[in-house]
């Protein structure tokens, strides 16, 4: 009964091993597999960023652009009417 009881012991310590191996080979997978998921995001996300962050900087620039041209115009405007208030 004892070899029996034995037997029978080492096939759950077995078992078990093997469970327990199965069990950290999948949880390494699935960390594995998050990993390179977060990474892919975050590599998404900085791409956006990027690309947002180069549009605003170009309408700032067309903007500016226009703000200076428009500043020019209207000054070139008020000088031409004082010119004309002085005559």
């Amino acid at each position: 009964m004892d070899e029996k009881k034995a037997a029978h012991d080492e096939g759950e310590a077995e078992n078990k091993a093997a469970h327990d191996k199965s069990e950290a080979e999948y949880q390494a997978a699935h960390d594995k597999s998050e990993a390179a998921a977060k990474a892919a995001h975050d590599k998404s996300e900085a791409e956006y960023k990027a690309a947002h962050d180069k549009s605003e900087a170009t309408a700032k620039v067309a903007h500016d652009k226009h703000k200076a041209e428009h500043d020019e115009a209207t000054q070139a405007e008020d000088d031409e009417t004082r010119k004309t208030w002085r005559r």
